[in-house]
Protein backbone atom coordinates (compact mmCIF):
# COMPACT_ATOMS: atom_id res chain seq x y z
CA UNK A 1 0.00 0.00 0.00
CA UNK A 2 1.09 3.23 -0.99
CA UNK A 3 1.30 6.32 1.57
CA UNK A 4 -0.60 9.27 0.81
CA UNK A 5 0.94 12.54 -0.21
CA UNK A 6 -1.41 15.16 -0.05
CA UNK A 7 -1.04 19.09 -0.50
CA UNK A 8 -3.42 21.43 0.93
CA UNK A 9 -3.20 25.31 0.13
CA UNK A 10 -3.90 27.90 2.35
CA UNK A 11 -6.29 30.25 0.98
CA UNK A 12 -5.60 33.28 3.21
CA UNK A 13 -8.25 35.98 3.89
CA UNK A 14 -6.82 38.26 6.53
CA UNK A 15 -8.35 36.68 9.98
CA UNK A 16 -10.32 34.03 8.25
CA UNK A 17 -8.03 31.37 6.69
CA UNK A 18 -9.52 28.93 4.02
CA UNK A 19 -7.50 25.22 3.42
CA UNK A 20 -8.53 23.70 0.08
CA UNK A 21 -7.39 20.36 -0.85
CA UNK A 22 -5.65 19.89 -4.38
CA UNK A 23 -6.16 16.43 -5.58
CA UNK A 24 -4.89 14.71 -9.22
CA UNK A 25 -3.40 17.00 -11.83
CA UNK A 26 -3.89 19.77 -9.06
CA UNK A 27 -1.39 18.12 -6.60
CA UNK A 28 2.02 18.92 -7.39
CA UNK A 29 2.75 15.56 -5.40
CA UNK A 30 0.87 13.48 -7.74
CA UNK A 31 2.97 11.05 -8.89
CA UNK A 32 5.64 10.75 -6.78
CA UNK A 33 6.68 7.63 -5.37
CA UNK A 34 8.63 8.25 -1.86
CA UNK A 35 8.95 4.14 -1.28
CA UNK A 36 8.64 3.07 2.18
CA UNK A 37 9.71 6.17 3.38
CA UNK A 38 7.17 8.77 3.39
CA UNK A 39 7.62 12.45 4.85
CA UNK A 40 7.01 13.60 7.30
CA UNK A 41 5.73 17.12 8.40
CA UNK A 42 6.83 19.53 11.13
CA UNK A 43 6.29 22.83 12.73
CA UNK A 44 9.62 24.51 12.81
CA UNK A 45 8.84 27.86 13.43
CA UNK A 46 6.29 26.70 15.85
CA UNK A 47 3.60 28.72 14.69
CA UNK A 48 0.88 26.16 14.54
CA UNK A 49 -0.41 23.73 11.44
Amino acid sequence: MAPFKNYIKIQALLLTPAYEAKNGDDNPFNGIDVGIFPPTLADIEAMGF
